[in-house]
């Protein structure tokens, strides 16, 4: 292979000192059986998304705050051992490099970019497990509840709801559709559920949805 470049990984080479060898790293990999558990039943009611008759009316109680927290925590699991794995081994061959070992460094390279590659696809998987376990309440409203997603994965749900939206109105001779996104009111966040409400906006804007208002705190509602 070519010549081993340290700058990816210079910011993590002090740590290597701190960290198991490659070895026992190895034997902390991430089972290749390994599946995603059921979420735990939340152990206390979340803040509801209220403001529009036919929603509090309906009972659309949107669990948010521990039961978010407990479903991400779960879901995100795999994900997470991969991104850890992936800090060690990355971290590893920097240390190995800065020793002159190029061959080390090679192969600890490969490993982490291995790691890399899984994380995103268990976060992927993680994407559409809190979806499908967040839309059993929010898709009886024609809701889409972005609740434990992050920005990228957010917009893309938004531009299949919209999608969507759009079937449903050829279907309906043109008749207006109704989509409303719950993205969130930032309680249990830090500058996060901004992000993806302006990310989120911005893609509606892309999709040439420009009249979206704001019924309740959390909640953007738009006729496709």
């Amino acid at each position: 292979g070519g010549l081993f470049s340290p700058s990816p990984y210079a910011k993590v080479a002090t740590q290597a000192a701190h960290l198991p060898a490659p070895v026992a790293a190895e034997r902390q990999r991430v089972a290749p059986e390994r599946r995603l558990a059921a979420p735990r039943e939340p152990r206390a009611k979340g803040d509801a998304l209220r403001g529009e008759n036919g929603i509090t009316a309906a009972g659309a109680w949107l669990e948010t705050g521990q039961a978010v927290s407990n479903l991400y925590s779960e879901a995100r699991a795999e994900a997470s051992d991969h991104a850890r794995l992936r800090n060690q081994y990355f971290a590893q061959a920097a240390a190995a490099h800065n020793a002159g070992d190029g061959n080390a460094a090679r192969a600890l390279s490969k490993k982490g970019r291995w790691h890399n590659e899984q994380m995103h696809a268990a976060h992927a998987q993680a994407a559409d497990t809190i979806q499908q376990t967040r839309a059993h309440d929010a898709g009886k409203h024609n809701m889409l509840d972005l609740h434990g997603l992050h920005v990228a994965e957010a917009v893309r749900a938004v531009r299949r709801a919209v999608q969507s939206a759009r079937a449903r109105k050829g279907a309906a001779g043109g008749e207006p559709q109704s989509l409303r996104v719950v993205v969130g009111t930032g309680h249990h966040s830090h500058g996060g559920r901004a992000r993806l409400a302006q990310a989120v906006e911005s893609e509606l804007g892309a999709q040439g949805i420009t009249n979206i208002t704001r019924p309740a705190a959390g909640l953007l509602s738009v006729w496709v």
